[in-house]
């Protein structure tokens, strides 16, 4: 618009090479970290799994 190219001029030095340079990363240290999370979550879950069965019981000891 005419009003952000007044304020910012029309090089914004913002190209698709520098925003994946930027947001891939990010997504990749994002990812780690909440698969990172989920297992923290739900590990004890697979403790109690059952192969045979194939569900998960709790098993009485």
């Amino acid at each position: 618009s005419v009003y952000f190219t007044s304020l910012y001029g029309s090089d914004t030095g913002l190209s698709f090479a520098t925003w994946m340079a930027i947001g891939v990363p990010v997504a990749l240290i994002t990812t780690l970290l909440a698969w990172i999370w989920l297992q923290v979550l739900f590990a004890a879950d697979f403790k109690y799994y059952d192969h045979q069965r194939g569900s998960l019981s709790k098993q009485q000891n």
